[in-house]
């Protein structure tokens, strides 16, 4: 075993000393523990054993002056520095660094409740400087917490990238044999922190791990009654301590503890001289003697920090002395690289910023008592001088040495706004709105942590969470006012981050500690992302005003203001706020829109451009404040959630690894848009048109779902839903759970059907009793042939439409295997194109459908599919002016292809009768070998003529019986199109192919819904078997018995 060598001077100090025994034991047990060299939570780190200990006590002496030395001696009278000196320089320079030898065991006693070790009195209360020591086990499970939560960087530095990448720290494994190295470097990282407290514990308290006593396999508790250091234990941890903990905190401990009265030198030592020792010779251990590059090979630190200090030890190559006899000179390897040499660099600060501290600390408590000499008590060099400084070792470098990096001009900022946000002053709104609804959040999980409610804090009086105010002045000008009932801000949040542009307030270690639980997920819903915001304020405005006070400021509010070009913005305190925050901008003349209406009602109506919060908690209400008076500004989309969530018009989503998603139909029910909501945290995601309204951002949905996109509402604390900077759209359009989104949407639709579908054949045949994302086919004026052929011609012949298919006894949507559970070898399609239909509800068309369903088809055993729509109206006849040769080519294709949603056609037969004076002429005799020519049939006595053409199917009967039936309406001489009927045979499809399909399989397995309701209930008491389908079943049928409005309004 190495033997820790005390070296001459300091030996001289100790001839004959009481303290000699008991110091030189000491020695040896610490000089047992580090000759074992076991760091288990320190693998990677450099030399920590009796060679550094060997060190620090070597350059000890050489930071000493000689006179000092020479007036230290036996001889002396008085002498400066006595054997009590000694002691503590010796005590505290083997324990400096000794919690980082600490084994497992020893840990687990440290942190366990109830350990000996425990904060020492005056540390454990928050002074100027210092704040409280925590028991150990308090102040692991807060480390633990804040483990679980370390970002990406913060766990490489600890463990390495690779390591990073793949594993994430879910707390200690009860099992000490089954830690991983990645357990023991999060460890080392808490005792890095901590190990300069504990050194002064170790002191007094023993070593964790080890009985205390002076035995074979024990560690001495010098505080403890009886030990020969006793007196001086305090002393000595406290001197270690200093090495990690400010000279002026030491300074008033030394002043405030009853035991050690005023005096330079407390229990006869000169303490804060021994301070001002070890921490200067711990930092010049940076040479290579205490990282030998063969270590760096073996040990492979993972450690990106470990790596960095292996390397600037290596690269140094020499220190010693330098011709300023009061300074050392550091040699550096002309090798060294720019990170090296930037480290090495700020490293030399360092050291000189610890030298010029000290010297005035030493000066200010020693340099007053020269009587006594006191005043020598100085160390022997003042600076440190180093090649690196130089210009010619610079200049001799492979590279510029100085640090260089992306960087931006102030004004990068402002002239960045306009192309991130264009030039719309909204967005600006929708920033100040979304920072102060997340702040209020903020403040509601704030109180829940503490207990305390929200009422008792002094939060400004709005009658809401956050208001918002547009303020005419007298002059005509505008300001926007947004005041908020949050969490505010300190001056801290303000410098760091809400100033600092790409600097997201939820990336902060402030953020994590509070609003992060265990388990790395935000606990506050927060709609801010990316730390550029407050910059789109500029768009309303040219400078703005901020008066706010955080929570847990119990002093003093800030006010600062900001304009496009400030270069300093000085925060004044404020002593009288609320907590809570409010922003002024005065707008410029064209941010307001309304403004230029010239009345309330158009300011109210034009205001929705900034209407982006759709939420009824947090409360926002908008205001226009003008000489007419005070107006409310209407929330356009209140997501105001049911208490009874199964008559909520917003359904839930549940999804592993997101809060909460809602879907919902009602904003199709209010207001028949494909404008679709889709929200992030109560924000909508979307852009502004023309200054005039928000349109809502689009993202994929499957055609094949043959329903409309619902609206969306994600609420995400976690800002895993990929959004646009912009905030205005998803990457790609791509939704991350869409697929689960389209399953869930096609459950509400097989439950509907189940319990709000048709209830006879009639019903079914006029598409009554849709879902409320039921498609339609739309067409004004303006739409032209080609795009009226995109929605009708085959394949897609009304493809999307999804209407009901019907027996006389059962009923299912289109689908191929759907159809094919019908059981029936022929589809009979019916339909109109007219420029204007006989609309649903009218007497006639009553009589109609009831006439159609009492034809022989049902008894023939067809099935049934009407393609009349009151939604197909071409409200002029631009379309059907080239009627011979659009409605001829429709169906000729129909013929040859059949319909999408029957699936692969067999035979077809179809029949055609024109409308009033609609006249049908053949364009092509024969579309292909595989149909027959058009053919032209006509009743004499009625003047009935029908067109019919087929494949590989005879004339059918029914089908031209049900075109007559149309063609007798007397409302069909005073339309223009066409009436029709094809009759179809598929070939069999077995297996579900769509996704419609195979959910249904899933849920009711091969079967069509019945009308007769005791039949359609036990299939209901079937489909409620399926856990995904039974919530639906249950909302549907809580729906009808409070008389909700369940269908598709359309």
């Amino acid at each position: 075993m190495s033997k820790i060598k005390f070296p001459q001077q300091i030996s001289d100090l100790l001839k004959e000393s009481e303290f000699f025994a008991p110091i030189r034991a000491l020695a040896d047990r610490v000089g047992q523990i580090l000759s074992d060299n076991q760091m288990p939570f320190f693998p990677d780190y450099t030399d920590h054993g009796v060679n550094h200990i060997d060190s620090v006590l070597k350059s000890k002496i050489d930071l000493v002056p000689d006179e000092v030395w020479e007036q230290s001696k036996s001889e002396s009278n008085p002498r400066l520095l006595t054997d009590v000196d000694a002691v503590i320089m010796i005590g505290a320079t083997l324990l400096h660094d000794i919690a980082m030898h600490l084994r497992v065991h020893g840990f687990r006693e440290l942190i366990a409740e109830g350990s000996r070790f425990k904060p020492v009195d005056w540390f454990n209360q928050d002074h100027e400087g210092h704040i409280a020591d925590q028991p150990w086990h308090a102040l692991w499970d807060k480390y633990e917490r804040e483990a679980r939560k370390f970002s990406a960087r913060e766990l490489t530095n600890i463990i390495g990238e690779k390591e990073a990448a793949i594993w994430k720290f879910d707390g200690l494994p009860n099992d000490d044999g089954t830690w991983t190295l990645n357990d023991r470097l999060i460890v080392g990282e808490f005792l890095r922190r901590h190990h300069a407290r504990l050194a002064h514990e170790i002191a007094l308290y023993g070593f964790p791990g080890l009985p205390q006593g002076s035995g074979e396999a024990e560690f001495p508790a010098m505080g403890t009654a009886g030990h020969e250091l006793k007196l001086l234990a305090d002393l000595i941890g406290l001197t270690a301590r200093s090495h990690g903990t400010s000279l002026r905190v030491c300074q008033e401990y030394l002043k405030s503890v009853p035991q050690y009265p005023k005096s330079p030198r407390p229990m006869g030592a000169a303490v804060l001289y021994a301070m001002a020792l070890l921490r200067i010779a711990d930092y010049l251990q940076m040479d290579r003697k205490r990282a030998p590059a063969v270590l760096l090979q073996l040990r492979r630190p993972q450690s990106p920090i470990s790596v960095q200090e292996w390397t600037k030890h290596l690269a140094v190559q020499h220190i010693g002395e330098a011709d300023d006899p009061r300074a050392i000179s550091v040699t550096v390897s002309p090798s060294v690289k720019l990170s090296t040499f930037l480290q090495l660099g700020d490293l030399l600060k360092g050291l000189q910023r610890e030298l010029d501290h000290a010297t005035a600390v030493l000066d200010e408590i020693y340099g007053v008592h020269s009587a006594r000499g006191l005043d020598q008590l100085q160390l022997a060099i003042r600076r440190v001088h180093s090649n690196l400084q130089t210009n010619a070792f610079q200049q001799r470098l492979p590279y510029v040495p100085r640090e260089t990096g992306f960087s931006a001009d102030p004004n990068l900022l402002t002239l960045l706004v306009e192309p991130l946000y264009g030039k719309e002053p909204s967005v600006g709104i929708r920033e100040l709105v979304q920072n102060a609804t997340d702040a209020v959040r903020a403040l509601d999980v704030w109180c829940k942590d503490r207990n305390v409610s929200v009422d008792t804090l002094n939060l400004p009086a709005l009658g809401a969470d956050v208001l918002v105010d547009f303020v005419q002045h007298e002059n005509g000008s505008w300001m926007l006012r947004v005041t908020d009932r949050g969490i505010g801000m300190t001056s801290d949040t303000i410098q760091q981050y809400f100033l600092r542009a790409g600097a997201s307030f939820r990336q902060s270690s402030a953020w994590v500690k509070d609003f992060v639980d265990n388990e790395g997920n935000a606990r506050v819903l927060k709609a801010g992302r990316f730390g550029v915001g407050v910059f789109s304020y500029f768009l309303i405005g040219n400078s703005f005003r901020i008066w706010t006070r955080n929570v847990d400021d119990l002093t003093s509010g800030h006010y600062f203001e900001v304009s496009a070009h400030s270069q300093t913005i000085e925060i004044q305190r404020k002593p009288d706020l609320p907590v809570g925050t409010t922003v002024e901008i005065d707008l410029y003349d064209d941010a307001l829109i309304f403004e230029k209406k010239g009345n309330t009602v158009a300011a109210r109506i034009s205001s929705r451009v900034f209407d982006w919060y759709c939420l009824n908690w947090p409360k926002v209400v908008m205001r226009q404040i003008d000489q007419s008076g005070v107006t409310i500004l209407d929330q356009g989309i209140n997501m105001d959630f049911h208490i009874d969530q199964r008559l909520s018009r917003w359904r839930p989503l549940r999804i592993d690894g997101w809060d909460s998603i809602y879907w919902s139909t009602e904003f199709f029910r209010q207001h028949f848009s494909r404008d679709i909501p889709f929200l992030c945290n109560g924000i909508r995601i979307g852009h502004v048109i023309a200054h005039d309204h928000i349109v809502f951002s689009r993202f994929d949905w499957p055609e094949e779902i043959q329903l409309l996109c619902p609206g969306i509402s994600v609420f995400d604390s976690s800002a895993k839903l990929p959004l646009t900077i912009q905030r205005d759209s998803l990457l790609d359009n791509k939704l991350p759970f869409i697929d689960d989104l389209a399953r869930d949407v096609i459950m509400s639709f097989i439950a509907h059907a189940l319990v709000c579908g048709p209830r006879s054949q009639y019903e079914s045949m006029v598409n009554a009793r849709r879902h409320p994302l039921s498609l339609h086919l739309l067409m004004g004026s303006k739409h032209s042939e080609s795009s009226v052929r995109k929605y009708l011609r085959p394949p897609g012949f009304y493809y999307g439409l999804n209407r009901w298919v019907c027996t006389e006894s059962d009923f299912i949507p289109t689908d191929p295997w759907l159809w094919n559970q019908l059981k029936k070898p022929t589809c009979l399609v019916i339909g109109s194109i007219l420029s204007s239909i006989i609309g649903y509800g009218s007497n006639e068309y009553d009589t109609f459908v009831q006439k159609l369903t009492t034809l022989e088809s049902h008894v023939s055993g067809r099935t049934m599919w009407n393609l009349s729509s009151s939604a197909v109206d071409f409200q002029t006849s631009e379309v059907m002016k080239s009627a011979d040769v659009f409605i001829i080519d429709l169906f000729e294709e129909l013929v040859e292809h059949g319909v999408h949603d029957l699936g692969q056609l067999d035979s077809a037969y179809v029949a055609v009768a024109a409308a009033g004076d609609t006249s049908v002429r053949h364009k092509y005799q024969r579309l292909t070998e595989v149909c027959s020519p058009w053919s032209r049939q006509s009743c004499s006595e009625t003047g009935f003529q029908y067109h019919e053409i087929f494949r590989d199917m005879p004339p059918s009967s029914i089908a031209v019986e049900y075109v007559r039936a149309m063609w007798d309406l007397p409302s069909s001489k005073l339309s223009k199109g066409v009436f029709f009927c094809a009759e179809l045979k598929t070939k069999i499809c077995d297996t579900p192919e769509s996704m419609l399909a195979k959910i249904w399989s899933e849920c009711l397995g091969a079967t069509a819904i019945p009308f007769d309701p005791d039949a359609r209930k036990e299939l209901v008491n079937y489909g409620r078997k399926h856990a995904g389908l039974r919530g639906h079943i249950e909302m549907w049928e809580e729906m009808q018995r409070c008389g909700a409005d369940c269908y598709s309004p359309h």
